[in-house]
């Protein structure tokens, strides 16, 4: 996972953002919420790449209760696991499902290995309890955290955050 900070931060600095990022390396369900903390007062969307298993259930839940974190992107290769998970995240509260739940906004499908069977999943969630006016500020105020899961034969949650500063 370190050799992934350290690609991310050639590749920003090569697109101009080297100043504009932050990075950080532990178990998601350990970092995003003190990370999330230090952005309370901006509007933050989460970017979700998980591996074929899925996103593991401390993380979802981390995500659910992260206060602040209104818009996630959930990119995914596995659309079983995609499923499993967004229906997690959309869930009421009920028992052990707690924060406000996300909604499903929107769902694209992109061929990224032709003449194959297999497509990348990209679904924009959003919780719904912000008003018109606040849904525009959602948008045009952001900041950004990526959450990549790499593939491992254990289901481990380990992350990059990319945090634009604002």
């Amino acid at each position: 996972v370190n050799a992934a900070i350290e690609n991310a931060k050639i590749n920003a600095a090569l697109n101009g953002l080297k100043e504009k990022t932050e990075y950080h390396c532990g178990k998601v369900e350990d970092l995003i919420s003190q990370i999330a903390s230090t952005y309370e007062k901006q509007k933050i969307v989460a970017i979700v790449d998980p591996p074929r298993g899925g996103l593991h259930k401390n993380v979802m839940q981390r995500i659910r209760t992260c206060k602040g974190l209104d818009v996630l992107i959930y990119v995914s290769c596995n659309q079983q696991s995609m499923i499993r998970d967004i229906t997690y995240l959309c869930r009421p509260n009920q028992g052990k499902v707690k924060g406000p739940p996300f909604t499903a906004i929107s769902y694209a499908a992109a061929d990224l290995f032709p003449y194959t069977p297999h497509t990348e999943c990209i679904m924009l969630l959003k919780r719904l309890y912000a008003t018109c006016s606040q849904q525009y500020y959602l948008i045009m105020h952001l900041s950004l955290i990526h959450i990549s899961e790499p593939t491992r034969p254990e289901r481990i949650s380990y992350a990059v955050f990319c945090l634009k500063k604002k």
